[in-house]
């Protein structure tokens, strides 16, 4: 059976944004690592979509 990953346009730009800090900051090989793990991710979850488990996060709340 084949399956298709939804990325998200948000997810991209999430993605981009993190890599285009790293390169900011000077380090070309730890962003291109960092695009290379994210291709790796998405692939581990085509092959096993139900890895993992989903998990709300409530903020804190500052009184």
């Amino acid at each position: 059976m084949s399956r298709t990953l939804i990325v998200r346009n948000r997810a991209t730009q999430d993605v981009r944004q993190q890599a285009n800090y790293i390169l900011a900051n000077g380090n070309t090989p730890a962003a291109e690592r960092f695009l290379e793990m994210v291709e790796v991710t998405f692939a581990l979850l085509l092959r096993t979509p139900g890895i993992g488990k989903v998990v709300t996060f409530v903020p804190d709340r500052k009184l």
